[in-house]
């Protein structure tokens, strides 16, 4: 006869384990791994909108795509200061800012034998300048558009002077007359 002295304990046994559920195909079922697949798809949503954004990006490769992007933001903030900076009557100071920026259209172009004033006559007889004369007078953001698409950009007349001094004609065949630099 034995006394009960107490409960009586039993040997703990691990619990059962779970019942592996499987994920069909293509669908996570850890939430470390649903998180990482909605992190991604964000990501994919904010490219695709950058690429809506900036012009000419219909590159798949993320990397070259991106590389565009930020030239291309490089070349917005460089394009908000020069205009600020005209508007100011500054364009010494513009022309200090933008004197090591490559015209890299114009490099390109005059690379291949060519001098960059041969390059400027160009530009002006392909009938890039009666496009965008008639884009201007239909819609303005499609001009400025065009201009991007060609890597160039409107600003005025004595400013690109000032940036550019030797690679404007003296004696300009089209009439266009200087405009007197303002006082800074």
């Amino acid at each position: 006869m034995q006394a009960a002295l107490g409960p009586v304990q039993q040997p703990q046994q691990p619990p059962p384990p779970r019942p592996r559920v499987r994920a069909r195909r293509g669908q996570a079922t850890d939430p470390h791994s649903i998180a990482e697949r909605l992190r991604r798809e964000r990501i994919a949503e904010r490219i695709r909108a950058l690429q809506e954004l900036v012009p000419n990006t219909n590159k798949t490769d993320r990397a070259a795509m991106l590389d565009e992007i930020v030239d291309y933001v490089k070349f917005l903030r460089l394009q908000v200061k020069v205009l600020s900076m005209s508007r100011l009557g500054g364009a010494g100071a513009v022309a200090q800012l933008v004197a090591d920026v490559p015209l890299s259209s114009v490099e390109g172009d005059a690379g291949e034998g060519r001098s960059t004033s041969q390059v400027w006559e160009k530009w002006s007889t392909d009938g890039t300048e009666r496009q965008v004369a008639k884009l201007m007078e239909e819609d303005i953001g499609a001009a400025m558009q065009f201009l991007q698409s060609k890597a160039l950009c409107i600003m005025p007349i004595s400013l690109a002077a000032a940036i550019y001094p030797t690679h404007m004609p003296s004696d300009d065949p089209s009439g266009v007359k200087m405009e007197p630099n303002t006082p800074s």
